[in-house]
């Protein structure tokens, strides 16, 4: 099941929750640095977190492979490490998590070579795969008609929207899957024995949701209403916004009529649980009864802006203050979690003169600050310019780029090469050092002087 964009399904899990959780702070990576997909910051690492039972669960982007994993109080472990990226571009994923289960989709483009890939991809055939299995283990590969770019699981069931071909394909235990007319870009969802779908205008306008009990597909009841985020539960009952507008809403198979509730912000996503909505603001979560009585009302200025999930009793989000994730889990019943850190710092260049030293390299060393909240991440450009002689008119002779991921206190060492034609000619120089923090963009820009052995 799932919480709802108007063209992006984000995911949702509304399992119970173990007696007796605390708040935690989840690393993923083995709480090292996010690793860089084709050197680019700003393509997609992980999925999740979601909740289920006492563990948490996510997929993590490792060098050459997807690889879900969950995380609880008998250790960290893989639930599925088998997809591999062997390809010419990086896959895209979508990973979800709901009533004991996984579900996970990827594809890439194949571009042939061609140039207007990027800009026409939706015109290239896409490999892609689909998975699907228990928390526990293993996943196994469902046989698809179409590709599917989303996942969307419950105990009995998988749903997935066609990537290219339109609609939605229905996957069933027991039974072969079924394509279900609409478009590509309809989020629908999968929970319990119900699935639910949009309602659009012969213009395409979303007026609406219809909630349809399995396996007949018949309808049991709709909303008419605005909505730009829903999501679907187990017993039928929907939770949603209300669009353009700070209230949320609830209806059920027994009681289909709209019941709103104000918020205090226009909501960004929401997730039920019982009879309890978390609802995604603006860089914070609000946990709200049927009757509207505020239950929690968290802010984090680092909040990642990506999946969250409540089960009734627990939350848990993405936060990443400057380029290292990590998972919060608060358990309602504990004080606020501490929440350290919203920006990453800049590192220290140290001072003093540079050298070059054997094979014509130049070294310069950058330090996280010890008191850095949320440590040092960037990109650190080095620009070697020399002093012909005797003129003293200056060249640039060497030039280097690398990205930084540092904790309070770590050091990194970037590394320079000079070009060797002609350089008995220079006697000397400076070195302009250019840093670029990953997060809140901050740039600095310093100089050191370089000396020739």
């Amino acid at each position: 099941m799932r919480r709802t964009l108007l063209l992006v399904a984000l995911a949702l899990l509304a399992a119970a929750a173990p007696a007796g959780a605390e708040n935690r702070i989840v690393a993923p990576f083995g709480g090292g640095p996010t690793p860089l997909v084709d050197g680019d910051p700003f393509l997609a690492s992980l999925d999740g977190p979601f909740l289920s039972g006492d563990e948490v669960v996510w997929l993590e982007r490792r060098p050459g492979v997807l690889a879900v994993v969950a995380d609880g109080p008998g250790g960290r472990r893989d639930v599925d490490a088998t997809t591999a990226e062997g390809t010419p571009e990086p896959l895209s994923f979508d990973l979800d998590v709901a009533e004991g289960r996984v579900g996970l989709t990827t594809f890439h483009f194949t571009c042939g070579g061609s140039p207007d890939c990027v800009r026409a991809r939706a015109q290239y055939p896409a490999d892609h795969a689909a998975l699907a299995g228990p928390v526990a283990g293993p996943l196994t590969k469902l046989d698809t008609h179409c590709g599917l770019a989303s996942a969307d699981v419950a105990a009995t069931a998988f749903l997935g929207r066609c990537l290219q071909s339109g609609g939605v394909e229905l996957h069933e235990e027991g039974q072969p899957p079924r394509t279900l007319g609409g478009d590509s870009f309809s989020p629908s969802q999968v929970a319990g024995e119900f699935v639910a779908r949009p309602i659009k205008r012969d213009d395409g306008a979303w007026v609406g949701v219809q909630v349809l009990r399995r396996p007949q597909l018949d309808e049991v009841y709709r909303v008419e209403l605005g909505i730009d985020h829903y999501d679907l539960q187990p017993d039928g009952s929907l939770v949603y916004d209300v669009r353009g507008v700070a209230e949320v809403g609830w209806s059920s198979p027994s009681d289909p009529a709209v019941h709103r509730i104000a918020v205090p912000g226009v909501p960004f996503g929401v997730a039920g649980a019982g009879a309890r909505l978390a609802v995604q603001l603006d860089r914070r979560l609000v946990v709200v009864d049927r009757l509207g009585t505020t239950l929690a009302d968290i802010a984090d200025p680092a909040y990642d802006s990506r999946d969250f999930d409540y089960d009734g009793t627990r939350l848990t989000w993405a936060r990443r203050p400057c380029a290292r994730y990590s998972f919060v889990v608060w358990d309602l019943a504990q004080p606020q979690p501490a929440l350290a850190g919203t920006d990453c710092t800049m590192p220290g260049h140290g001072s003093g003169t540079l050298r070059v030293r054997a094979g014509r390299r130049v070294a310069l060393t950058i330090t996280c600050p010890q008191d850095a909240p949320a440590g040092c991440a960037g990109v650190t450009a080095l620009s070697a310019y020399l002093r012909r002689r005797p003129a003293g008119r200056r060249s640039l002779r060497g030039s280097a780029a690398e990205s930084f991921d540092l904790l309070p206190g770590e050091s990194a060492t970037i590394g320079m090469r000079l070009r060797k034609k002609g350089l008995r000619r220079f006697r000397g120089g400076e070195v302009r050092i250019e840093t670029t923090l990953a997060k809140n963009r901050q740039e600095q820009t310093t100089r050191r002087r370089l000396r020739l052995r």
